[in-house]
């Protein structure tokens, strides 16, 4: 399963979040986080062996199950995309998301990318 860290609501921005929570906190989410997906495992295998199939099974599975995620687009599209989804106002794990697109992108379309970068600098900066 992938662990997501445990983040406070924004005060003003509901996409946003922000990393001031105390460590016990922290602790006591990824200990329910662990808790979940081994209940969760535990309960798909046993809808399996019972003859459900996988595609209804798979629904007491926890959000933070790993899933492989399929994107493709036009180079418009994808230039939109990340300067939508990249932007610092965006949810963190979806600027997670296309950050690790825009990586792709850039080692496929060196040139546009680099364009990119030197027309919307605050948004390709730290990638």
């Amino acid at each position: 399963y992938q662990e997501r860290e445990a983040r406070s609501q924004d005060k003003k921005n509901r996409q946003a979040s922000n990393d001031d929570l105390d460590e016990e906190t922290k602790s006591w989410f990824r200990d329910q986080q662990e808790y979940c997906y081994v209940r969760g495992v535990a309960a798909y295998e046993e809808a399996l062996r019972r003859g459900i199939a996988k595609e209804c099974a798979r629904a007491v599975l926890p959000l933070n199950t790993t899933t492989k995620l399929y994107m493709n687009g036009t180079v418009r599209s994808w230039i939109t995309y990340f300067l939508v989804r990249m932007d610092k106002a965006t949810q963190k794990e979806h600027r997670d998301v296309a950050t690790e697109c825009y990586k792709v992108f850039r080692e496929q379309l060196p040139n546009i990318a680099k364009t990119l970068e030197e027309v919307y600098p605050e948004i390709f900066t730290n990638v």
